[in-house]
């Protein structure tokens, strides 16, 4: 299953819902799935939990176009959190109980606040196929909103599946808190069949005792493919958890494309030092194809055979044919400079770097150079601060705008490199602000550097016609 099987989600449900995994509704038509509570003493800012009462079922009148029986889905464990800025957040769990499989499953979630004033809004659930049993979890954040009164959630569309599942083997989640308030969610994902899985999607939700899903990881790290019997490591992020929580992991998985063929990428990747002795990681990713390629490497450091840390590394544009892309990065996700910096010194980490084959691909995109200013450079011992703006100076639209530096030696050596991206889009003769920050090898001499600085944007083929 996908990680959230029915077991799980009947366990959850009788503990927060008493005898509802044995309730039977009988339905024929589209079901809307209503749950509706009341809000008492949550005001902005605080951290207060609003759970919802047993589902309820509403049938409409409209005749039905899905074979028999009907579909059912139900959703479960509906939660608002409160942000700041008048900002709330309403998570909740979406699940499979058809006899078939369901895709792109959107939901209507509406919000009414203390003045009676009704806000809706629609979202997708975070997995776009489930199997029969299967779960996903969904959210939506409402903004300028005053103390809400009531939230409800409804189906408004999905579509029958014709996809293949392939079920992975997912280990216990386990996590640890570090001193900046993150929460580090770590699993194995073993792939049991004869074929290449991909994952299109992967998530984790945190439960609090109650049942209730209380948020889903802002990020994840690991490879995107699992070739046959092979097992993986993952991690995800989450922010300002609370002690008494469960970790649930909810996996997208389906056979690759078969057709597929592998590039050849070269990857390397070493560690280096800066003048105050923190540890970062150099590399080079290098096109051997004869096409354009989008490539994405992954970086796993382990410590006597646990894992300490993934690290993806993902050019903002492809590389052409013979390109070397180099590149450095100080960021560690789930690991301290200080731990890695004493992990390196008793020799316990190792480096290991691969492709992720689900995203690396034939570019076809049209790429357009954008004009890049530099407002100012400071460098010191230890690393470099690059600002400034980058322009579309193209007639059309343009994605993930984004700016590459390099700086060599007068022989060509990489000294230090990396890059930003500085907005999802940008319009015609849009400026977008900067601020690259790059360390710097102990002993660099920077006075005798050369500087590649470079900008670049997806055309949007659509934009301008």
């Amino acid at each position: 299953m996908n990680g959230y099987t029915q077991e799980k989600a009947a366990s959850r449900r009788s503990k927060k819902h008493g005898m509802i995994s044995g309730m039977k509704f009988r339905i024929s038509l589209i079901i809307f799935i209503i749950h509706s509570f009341l809000l008492s003493g949550c005001e902005a800012g605080t951290q207060e939990v609003i759970s919802t009462p047993t589902p309820i079922v509403v049938p409409t009148t409209v005749p039905s176009p899905t074979p028999e029986p009907p579909p059912r889905i139900l959703l479960d464990s509906l939660t608002l959190r409160p942000g700041g800025d008048d900002t709330f957040t309403v998570y909740g769990i979406a699940e499979n109980q058809s006899e078939y499989p369901l895709t792109n499953i959107r939901i209507k979630v509406i919000l009414q606040d203390s003045l009676e004033k009704t806000v809706t809004l629609s979202t997708s659930l975070l997995l776009q196929h489930l199997a029969p049993g299967e779960s996903s979890p969904f959210l939506t954040e409402f903004t300028n909103v005053t103390l809400p009164a009531s939230v409800s959630a409804e189906i408004i569309d999905w579509s029958i599946g014709t996809f293949q599942r392939t079920s992975l083997e997912l280990s216990e989640p386990e996590f640890q808190q570090d001193l900046s308030d993150e929460t580090w969610v770590f699993f194995t994902a073993s792939n049991p069949t004869t074929s290449r899985v991909c994952l299109q999607s992967l998530w984790s939700g945190a439960f609090d005792p109650e049942g209730n899903l209380l948020a889903v990881n802002s990020q994840s790290y690991g490879n995107h493919v699992l070739d046959a019997g092979e097992t993986r490591p993952y991690i995800m992020q989450f922010t300002s958890m609370p002690d008494e929580v469960t970790y649930e992991v909810f996996t997208d998985s389906l056979p690759c494309n078969p057709a597929a063929q592998d590039s050849n990428i070269g990857l390397d990747a070493v560690f280096s030092y800066d003048a105050q002795g923190a540890p970062f990681l150099t590399g080079s990713i290098i096109n051997h194809d004869q096409v354009p390629t989008w490539t994405a490497a992954v970086l796993t450091l382990t410590g006597n055979t646990r894992v300490l840390s993934i690290i993806e590394i993902a050019p903002p544009v492809p590389l052409q044919p013979g390109e070397i892309f180099t590149f450095t990065t100080n960021s560690f996700p789930s690991l301290s400079l200080k731990n890695l910096r004493e992990q390196l010194q008793r020799g316990d980490v190792e480096i290991n770097i691969e492709l992720d084959p689900a995203r690396t691909t034939a570019a076809y995109e049209d790429i357009a150079r954008l004009a890049v200013n530099i407002t100012s450079l400071e460098s010191s011992g230890s690393k470099m601060i690059l600002k400034g703006t980058l322009v579309n100076n193209q007639p059309q639209r343009v994605f993930q705008p984004s700016v590459l530096f390099k700086v060599t030696t007068t022989d060509g050596e990489t000294i230090t490199s990396g890059w930003v991206v500085t907005a999802n889009q940008a319009e015609p003769d849009e400026e977008t602000l900067f601020t690259l920050v790059l360390p710097v090898p102990e002993g660099a001499d920077l006075r005798m550097s050369e500087h590649d600085l470079r900008a670049f944007g997806i055309i949007d083929p659509v934009s301008g016609q």
